[in-house]
């Protein structure tokens, strides 16, 4: 949706090269979704990536992995900021520890540039506040490393916490635990449209075509 919006492409690639991680391409391109157009942005990572795509981190190795990079000190403390509030629901989830959490999904390559790439983004934009509407989560069950789960996500709920959140019948995981801590992270209330003049609108694709609703994520620049 940010790229949609106007931030170009190239510059959260050459941004995100600070980040020292290899064997991935970020890639854009136009997508239609229920007659929208959108922008469509997927993390394609290469055959040898691809086997350690799993490979779980713990906090502190990205937590590191983020610290030494050359992204910009803010996008550095946002994104370690961000993890540590996934890891430590984690931890709630497993009654565990944050040191003895490993991240297997958002420790992968894709994810953490998804999530960086994502804060990278917002600070290009350079906007003084973030409003979000209620969150539609979806409902139904979604497969994850541990099997099948419902949704929302035991993560994505506990993040969500305090958040006006509601389901629209859609079968299908539509806040993940990745878009859940952001949006928790920046938003600075959830609302309704506030008294703003409109300068622009970018919509974002979801992987998957639904037939009740556009599966997209709109980010209006005012």
């Amino acid at each position: 949706s940010l790229v949609d919006l106007g931030i170009d492409i190239q510059t959260i690639r050459e941004g995100l090269e600070g980040l020292c991680v290899q064997g991935y391409k970020l890639k854009s391109r136009r997508v239609k979704r229920n007659g929208i157009s959108a922008t469509k942005v997927n993390v394609v990572l290469e055959h040898s990536s691809k086997k350690k795509h799993h490979h779980p981190r713990s906090f502190t190795d990205i937590r590191n992995l983020i610290k030494k990079s050359r992204l910009p000190k803010k996008v550095k403390s946002d994104s370690i900021e961000i993890f540590h509030t996934i890891g430590k629901i984690g931890a709630q989830i497993h009654r565990t520890t944050l040191n003895k959490i490993h991240f297997h999904e958002l420790g992968s390559v894709d994810s953490i540039v998804d999530i960086t790439g994502g804060v990278l983004g917002l600070s290009l934009l350079n906007v003084d506040s973030i409003y979000s509407s209620p969150l539609n989560t979806g409902e139904g069950v979604v497969k994850c490393e541990h099997g099948m789960l419902p949704v929302p996500a035991p993560a994505t709920l506990k993040l969500l916490r305090g958040i006006p959140c509601y389901s629209n019948g859609t079968k299908k995981e539509l806040t993940t635990p990745t878009g859940a801590a952001m949006i928790r992270h920046f938003a600075e209330e959830f609302r309704s449209m506030p008294n703003i003049h409109i300068l622009e609108a970018g919509y974002g694709a979801g992987e998957y075509e639904l037939k009740e609703i556009p599966n997209l994520l709109r980010a209006v620049l005012g």
